[in-house]
């Protein structure tokens, strides 16, 4: 009898200095969400005699050849359409003018293109047919539903955050 309480002993000091599956809390997935746009840069200098643009590029990401660009103005409006060209120095890269009057300054984004379901209308948004890094999408954390709006009245130092 003696034996058998010393057993028992044994394998509850085992349980719990490796710490019993039965009492942890199983951890929820989190829900993963594909990013459809990126920031490349800025543009720094614009060629229109040559019809290219220099982009600063300061995380150095690789952007594949023929990649399509967007540059657009503060506010979010598409101002020129371009695709990435080899040539690259450091934290700058190229990109051939394909549309608009892209100016200096201006940000650059990549959107991602979404395959179209039959009989679906192409949305007017500049899209890119290869990913960045070359695989089909990136991971980040999902973001919450409501984002709260600032504003601010003219005149007023102080901004006022509501609901959308």
């Amino acid at each position: 009898m003696r034996w058998l309480f010393r057993w028992l002993l044994v394998l509850g000091l085992i349980a719990l200095a490796t710490g019993c599956a039965v009492f942890r809390k199983k951890r929820k997935p989190q829900p993963q969400v594909a990013i459809t746009e990126a920031v490349v840069g800025a543009v720094d200098l614009v060629n229109t005699e040559q019809n290219f643009v220099l982009i600063h590029n300061p995380d150095r990401r690789t952007w594949p050849v023929g990649t399509e660009l967007v540059a657009e103005t503060v506010d979010g409006m598409e101002v020129a359409k371009l695709k990435v060209s080899p040539e690259r120095m450091g934290t700058f890269l190229t990109a051939d003018i394909v549309s608009g009057n892209p100016e200096k300054g201006q940000i650059v984004m990549w959107h991602k293109q979404e395959p179209l379901a039959a009989g679906a209308a192409r949305s007017e948004s500049p899209t890119a047919s290869i990913s960045p890094s070359g695989t089909s999408s990136f991971v980040v954390p999902q973001l919450p539903e409501a984002v709260p709006s600032v504003s601010t009245s003219p005149g007023s130092p102080t901004a006022s955050v509501g609901a959308p």
